[in-house]
């Protein structure tokens, strides 16, 4: 179990090199800040068994693979995108030359409110994930006896249907969607029905994970990439462990062939190979 109650992060606290214990303020997300500022923020908030913690350039040598296999006709599906802010790597780098660009990720926003002490925050399934203040930050479905406590005001939030949104978007990447048509940033389940325009190029990155998934739901999910892509599209699928990983694709009929590959294999390399 992780510490359930953390102190926010301060430049006293850093001094005294204590900030083990300590996490970044939240506030950022609920409040207009830099693009730093609130990529700091994410990796506070945790949904499921996932903290949203992302940074730039985190898949540099599997994006530039990816590159080489892009032109002006491409349309790209990026799934589990978080922030958005590793989607705007490849769009950089693209400079403009593809005709779709999809950012998309389930949560791609939270909900929140506050009383006289706390703030809540709440995923899009209306489950509290983080009660906080400028002091410290509560993870209540760590620990049942916090849950317990915090039930009742919890509860009265969503009976009043009294919760504000906020969008877990990089700014950055707000500011280039607005910009540009041919980005589109939407909420998306690997293991939804996509009911866009069909991609022929796909990028999983950091998802499909053997902590957070089984090897079921992994094979579902990459069968569900097969049937949303058009044949001869290209999968990256990429895991960052000590050490980039990255593998390439391409959709043949009805299987996977592997085109390339960054480090070591990815560990769901013959999940991918043999469904």
């Amino acid at each position: 179990m992780r510490l359930p109650i953390k102190l926010i992060k301060t430049s006293v606290l850093t001094k005294f090199h204590v900030t083990k214990f300590c996490a970044n303020s939240p506030f950022p997300i609920i409040e207009e800040q830099t693009s730093k500022a609130f990529n700091d923020a994410m990796s506070t908030i945790k949904i499921g068994n996932t903290f949203k913690s992302t940074k730039q350039n985190r898949h540099n040598r599997s994006d530039k693979l990816l590159c080489n296999y892009i032109n002006e006709s491409s349309v790209i599906l990026d799934i589990g995108a978080s922030t958005g802010i590793t989607s705007l790597d490849v769009i950089s780098t693209l400079n403009n030359l593809f005709a779709k660009y999809y950012i998309t990720d389930y949560n791609i926003k939270v909900y929140y409110n506050k009383d006289k002490y706390y703030y809540y925050l709440f995923d899009i399934n209306y489950k509290c994930i983080l009660i906080f203040n400028k002091t410290c930050v509560i993870y209540p479905n760590e620990f049942r006896l916090l849950k317990w406590f915090f039930k009742n005001k919890i509860q009265s939030f969503i009976e009043k249907n009294d919760l504000k949104e906020a969008l877990l978007i990089d700014p950055k990447v707000i500011d280039v969607v607005k910009s540009n048509s041919k980005i589109e940033v939407e909420s998306f389940s690997v293991f939804d029905k996509w009911e866009k325009q069909k991609p022929n190029i796909v990028k999983v990155a950091n998802l499909l994970n053997l902590a957070y998934f089984t090897n079921t739901e992994i094979v579902n999910a990459i069968k569900n990439i097969k049937v949303l892509m058009v044949d001869n599209g290209y999968l990256l699928i990429v895991e960052n462990r000590d050490q980039e990983q990255g593998a390439l694709f391409i959709k043949s009929k009805d299987q996977f062939l592997l085109v390339d590959k960054i480090g070591p294999d990815i560990d769901i390399m013959n999940l991918v190979l043999n469904n």
